[in-house]
């Protein structure tokens, strides 16, 4: 049975309250993330949208071709995060910006941004039913042939420089994550997956090399 249309359009929602947000379709068995927050290094430790002061310029549930602006702040350096979060007019596709603000004299030092993040508790990757056959597309900014490796391998631990592209075999769904800053930043994806959990953590991220 082929999904409805409607339900395979993901809803691209914020959660001011918990700092998460969330880009999920609206089928019985999901595709998308759900719950997952930003994280930026600052002076040498992380910072989680979790933990800070979030407010929202905007929908918190973005419809088709809408945007939102979020805001970070209660860092002890004064520094301030903006996110834009904006979805496609067909909403299948959504789009986060980031910029960074030091409104004091005061040096600052970035290390990663983390895009998005999901670990055990907090946050969630959902593919659809998992049968073994969930693989990922290896990017490491080369046009060499490669081969499809499923998730399972390496122990499930895997890194893929500028895009994140996981497939499930089972369902024919995929979800797609990647940068369009590529050739000005170094960017990379990480996972882990286990068997009968599926994706344990996910990090979309970048730094300021």
């Amino acid at each position: 049975m082929k999904p409805n249309p409607s339900s395979i359009v993901p809803r691209f929602t914020v959660d001011p309250e918990q700092g998460t947000f969330s880009f999920l379709t609206q089928e019985a068995e999901p595709v998308g993330i759900s719950f997952a927050s930003f994280v930026l290094e600052v002076n040498g430790q992380p910072w989680s949208s979790r933990e800070a002061r979030m407010s929202c310029a905007g929908a918190t549930d973005l419809g088709s071709g809408a945007q939102t602006t979020i805001t970070l702040e209660g860092h002890p350096s004064g520094i301030v995060w903006k996110l834009v979060l904006e979805r496609s007019e067909d909403g299948l596709t959504g789009l986060i910006s980031s910029t960074m603000i030091n409104p004091s004299d005061a040096e600052v030092v970035l290390g990663q941004c983390h895009l998005i993040v999901v670990e055990p508790g907090e946050g969630v990757v959902s593919l659809g039913e998992d049968r073994g056959e969930i693989v990922f597309l290896e990017s490491h900014g080369s046009a060499a042939l490669r081969r499809v490796p499923r998730v399972a391998e390496d122990e499930g631990m895997h890194t893929t420089k500028t895009m994140g592209h996981l497939f499930n075999r089972t369902t024919g769904r995929a979800l797609h994550v990647s940068f369009v800053t590529f050739d000005r930043l170094n960017t990379e994806h990480t996972f882990q997956y286990a068997k009968g959990e599926g994706i344990l953590r996910y990090r979309t991220s970048c730094d300021f090399h």
